[in-house]
């Protein structure tokens, strides 16, 4: 008989997927080694987008891994479909800013974080020949190179293999890698600048062979990047002088990179960054996470933030199957196949938006065949941001966001949810919609707001409920079953918003046809002469959401405390409620034209009924991701 495992789950791998997962095991009571071989180049220049915050404060290391040493980014520019340069800030996005990060730095700071955990840590040790023994526990070989490559064995129960694209422990387990293009980057990284620049945004800008990216690094040197594929003859040759005559093309990222100086470069190294997928990503005893199961081109902004996601799943799944929930792996590689769907999708349309170089063999790959990895693995779900979740393709700098929906949270006798929109249309969260939702938990997520709320009512702070999982949001006219998290979300005195996660599971939500109040598609609505809001609630608690008629534009919700009854019958119709005496802005507002305290007079446009209000308790206001 073999002796028990010396622990529950070895990772190999302890970069954010390894971590991860190691975090979400641990936490769960597990005994874990985070084995991390160390190899390769150093990587420099990753971004992470602001909303990676969230995952980090699941894994309950957002402060600790995001402290100083990182450089902090405020928005994009790309030209990309024209020669004209656009931006996409997100000071004011409701995650905050992003962050350009010290990519060592950063995984250091998460393994750290799992051994404070309670994770055992081998740095600078790889796993090698893993074997399944009869009794279902995995023999695993570690090689520490601090020890002059000496090994040592250990047994464990499951493997999580976290090793990167070349998914060493799933591929010798037998699964296959999949790869949907040949993307190949080429990069180096120039010397600080002579002066100081304060613009830390990221740039990327499109040329007939390819694309180019750059960013300040937080050491103030600075990242300069070219994506082609490797049969084309840009990148046919290494040398510096090719790299740099290239460089000197461009119209944008040349002037961001002069400064740093382009007399004496160093020749480019070069780099994968195709996309690539497992053909399975659990087998027996192990289970793949990060780039191991599925890693994105650069363009999405994704790889750091799908790492930390699978990572945190798999480790997830791995406890539930340990626990001998035989669904958790299924469940798992589900919510992979959920990301790549949305990844390629977005990639589809992102590549789809260059149309200057049609016949240039690079862009017709990508515009006139399946997307990358379609061919694999077809109906296959993904994590971005705003008012929802967050990517950073080009241009549309967050176009292709992901369908996961937050409902703004109003009442206390009883509860309204009201959808936090986007003008964008390609954002899928173009709609203003009220509903009533069943609550599946026997009160607790309703305790949890009241409680909360009543602490911090004289506050500027809204609460939310978020959706984890994409779906569109018209499948909620017919009635749909899906899960939430709710948010508190806190406002600092220059409008930033901190979404802040209060549960730690997920909750069960029911949407009837009879909980759509009111759904409309944005676009093609004029602005109106006077101030016209939406009316609905129930009772003596009545709310207003201002009508979102053209772009740009404001969105409000607010509590009002009426003179007289309104008709429960015309109530639950959410008419319109408009303010004469007030004109209509015709554009964006950076502060509400009802004053908390005062009072005011509306008609009802259903019946043309006047009501005497006093402004109550502002329950959510953005001027800024909404016209995005």
């Amino acid at each position: 008989m073999s002796p028990a495992p010396a622990y529950d789950v070895v990772v190999a791998g302890g970069g954010p997927a390894g971590c991860a997962a190691a975090l979400a095991l641990v936490r769960a009571g597990r005994t874990v080694l985070l084995a991390d071989a160390g190899t390769g180049p150093p990587k420099a220049g990753e971004a992470l987008v602001p909303v990676a915050r969230l995952l980090l404060a699941d894994l309950g290391v957002d402060r600790s891994v995001l402290g100083a040493g990182h450089l902090p980014c405020h928005g994009n520019l790309s030209a990309w479909g024209s020669a004209e340069l656009h931006a996409v800030e997100f000071l004011h996005d409701p995650y905050g800013h992003g962050w350009h990060l010290d990519r060592g730095l950063f995984d250091r700071r998460l393994r750290a974080a799992a051994r404070a955990a309670g994770a055992d840590l081998a740095e600078r040790t790889a796993v090698r020949r893993p074997a399944r023994q009869p009794d279902g526990t995995w023999r695993l070989a570690l090689r520490d190179r601090s020890r002059g490559d000496e090994e040592r064995t250990v047994r464990c129960r499951w493997v999580v293999d976290a090793t990167g694209r070349g998914a060493a422990i799933a591929v010798r387990a037998g699964a296959r890698r999949r790869t949907g293009d040949r993307l190949t980057a080429l990069h180096l990284t120039l010397d600080p600048a002579a002066q100081h620049t304060a613009d830390g945004r990221s740039l990327v800008e499109s040329d007939q062979d390819g694309w180019w990216y750059t960013a300040l690094l937080p050491s103030r040197r600075r990242l300069v990047a070219y994506f082609t594929d490797p049969d084309l003859p840009v990148a046919g040759g290494r040398g510096a002088e090719r790299f740099r005559d290239r460089l000197l093309a461009t119209r944008h990222v040349v002037g961001r990179a002069r400064p740093h100086g382009l007399t004496h470069l160093p020749p480019p190294r070069r780099a994968a960054a195709h996309t690539a997928h497992l053909d399975r990503v659990h087998g027996d005893g192990w289970t793949a996470a990060g780039d191991a199961a599925a890693a994105f081109d650069p363009l999405s902004s994704q790889g750091i933030l799908t790492a930390l996601y699978t990572g945190l799943s798999a480790g997830r799944a791995v406890d539930a199957r340990l626990h001998g929930d035989r669904t958790a792996l299924a469940g798992y590689a589900a919510q992979v196949a959920t990301a790549r769907t949305a990844y390629r999708h977005d990639h589809r349309v992102v590549h789809a938006r260059e149309t200057r170089w049609p016949d240039r063999p690079f862009w017709a790959r990508r515009q006139h065949r399946p997307p990358p990895d379609a061919r694999t693995l077809p109906n296959t779900p993904h994590t971005k941001g705003n008012d929802h979740t967050m990517s950073t393709t080009p241009e549309a700098g967050h176009a292709g966001h992901e369908h996961i929906h937050r409902f703004l949270i109003l009442g206390k006798k009883k509860l309204f949810f009201y959808h936090l929109a986007l003008y964008n249309p390609q954002s899928g969260h173009d709609y203003q919609a009220v509903f009533t939702f069943s609550i599946k938990d026997n009160g607790e997520l309703r305790d949890m707001y009241l409680k909360d709320l009543a602490q911090h009512e004289s506050e500027r702070v809204f609460y939310s409920l978020r959706c984890p999982h994409h779906f569109e949001l018209p499948e909620l006219q017919q009635g749909k079953v899906f899960k939430v998290h709710l948010e508190r979300v806190v406002v600092d005195k220059d409008g930033n918003r901190d979404f802040q996660q209060m549960t730690t599971s997920e909750t069960e939500v029911e949407c009837k046809k009879e909980d759509v109040r009111h759904f409309r598609k944005l676009g093609n609505l004029p602005y109106p002469e006077y101030l016209t809001y939406l009316m609905f609630g129930e009772g003596d608690e009545i709310h207003l959401a201002h009508q979102l008629a053209a772009r740009p534009n404001w969105d409000e919700a607010v509590t009002i405390n009426p003179a007289s009854a309104v008709d429960p019958a015309t109530l639950k119709k959410v008419p319109t409620f408009v303010i004469e005496s007030i004109k209509d802005a015709h554009g964006k507002l950076i502060e509400s034209p009802l004053k908390k305290g005062q009072q005011y007079e509306g008609k009802l446009n259903g019946n043309g009924t006047n009501i005497d209000f006093t402004v109550g308790r502002q329950g959510w206001w953005n001027h800024t991701s909404l016209n995005n």
